[in-house]
């Protein structure tokens, strides 16, 4: 069978380059709470909760692009967006995969600012009940971090090639799927 080029993984190391950036903020984070004595833990958690944004929005660049890939190839046409976050990534809870929810936080992050509060409207209603499906919910003061911390390990928080390394699973899951049916 010949390899259609969209199978090859062409965003995995801008990805890793990005998510080294974001790995050296962690870091900074640290050097701060260990030499200055007005950053606290509230400092920390907000710029921390501000790396875990971007590193899921990071993330779902490389989600949408694989399930672009993943369409492209699929001769039969017979998966959804849907279907794709659902396949070879595991579940959480509720049928919510790590990857859909890597996906959910990440629209979150990048839409939670416009809108009116937590209360669930027509533009935010999946995001908000996946979100409270896995614990996240208007309370949690850090919905970026809590959402790494269900999709990860803690030892392994502040690093992202773990997150790195579910999403390159989770495409290679999604590519053995999609050849063979």
């Amino acid at each position: 069978m010949k390899t259609h080029y969209r199978e090859v993984d062409y965003r995995v190391d801008w990805i890793r380059d990005l998510f080294s950036s974001l790995n050296h903020g962690f870091t900074t984070i640290q050097d701060k709470l260990n030499n200055i004595d007005y950053f606290d833990g509230v400092f920390a958690q907000e710029q921390a909760e501000t790396i875990f944004g971007i590193a899921f929005v990071t993330a779902q660049t490389y989600i949408a692009g694989t399930i672009s890939d993943m369409s492209a190839i699929n001769s039969k046409g017979d998966l959804s967006k849907t279907d794709m976050l659902a396949i070879g990534s595991p579940i959480i809870v509720d049928n919510i995969t790590k990857v859909q929810l890597v996906n959910t936080i990440a629209n979150y992050y990048k839409h939670y600012e416009e809108w009116n509060g937590w209360k669930v409207e027509k533009n935010n209603k999946r995001t908000i009940e996946a979100l409270n499906k896995c614990g996240i919910s208007d309370q949690t003061p850090y919905p970026c971090h809590e959402a790494a911390k269900i999709i990860w390990p803690t030892e392994v928080l502040c690093e992202l090639n773990y997150l790195l390394t579910i999403l390159v699973e989770w495409r290679k899951n999604i590519l053995q799927h999609v050849k063979n049916t």
